[in-house]
């Protein structure tokens, strides 16, 4: 059984208080459709139970996940779901999913798109396979994703050119085929990339020349074309 970590953005909380000690937190919880979207989530990517009991009460408690087939025992494995409750109309969202290094033996479902405000997505090192979705490039908030050390396939979607918030992306360590994403050299906000094993033609490599902030590149076993200067 590994803990879910509960993180509540407590500056984000609507107070209301009276008199000198007396405060009391409002909030309308999560709503039900991000709670199926998680629970459809965590079926596809393995994980056999997960407890929402709580999840819509207003301090976001999720509680416990449990993965199948038991995975071993990893000191950096982290499963970690955080609500942002400082919408104007005091609902709180979900805004980040970390489930790294929990040997998690799924897909990676549609339904993710369906928490529209997440904007941090870290499926480091697990065992996820298959394609991944086109409707992860609806996340317009979306300024962090790490899909790396699984064994993702397939041509990495156009959709995600749509991203234009991303500050790390990272999809280094998988099985993709197909042409190296051009749309990379779009984002001028990108801090950090790391991007590998793409079995494709000889093509040359997106020139970054627009990413000003660009500080970390991470780049092996491509099929790149190198231009002559």
């Amino acid at each position: 059984m590994i803990v879910l970590k509960h993180v509540l953005l407590l500056s984000a909380l609507v107070l209301v208080c009276s008199g000198i000690w007396t405060c009391v937190v409002e909030s309308s919880g999560v709503p039900q459709e991000e709670v199926d979207a998680l629970k459809q989530i965590a079926k596809t990517m393995g994980i056999t139970a997960w407890e929402f009991k709580l999840f819509n009460a207003s301090d976001c408690v999720v509680g416990t996940v449990e993965i199948a087939p038991p995975a071993q025992p990893d000191q950096e494995a982290e499963s970690t779901v955080t609500c942002d409750c400082s919408f104007s109309d005091a609902t709180c969202h979900i805004v980040s999913i970390i489930l790294k290094r929990l040997n998690l033996p799924g897909t990676l479902p549609p339904e993710l798109a369906n928490l529209t405000y997440l904007q941090n997505i870290s499926l480091l090192a697990n065992r996820l396979s298959g394609e991944i979705p086109k409707e992860i490039g609806n996340f317009a908030n979306l300024s962090y994703l790490s899909l790396e050390a699984n064994q993702f396939s397939g041509p990495v979607p156009s959709e995600i050119g749509k991203l234009v918030n991303l500050h790390t992306f990272r999809i280094n360590d998988n099985n993709f085929n197909g042409t190296i994403p051009d749309f990379i050299q779009n984002w001028i906000q990108l801090t950090r990339l790391r991007i590998s094993d793409i079995n494709g033609t000889n093509q040359p490599f997106p020139v970054l020349d627009n990413i000003k902030s660009l500080r970390r590149l991470y780049v092996g076993c491509l099929s790149v074309l190198f231009m002559k200067a």
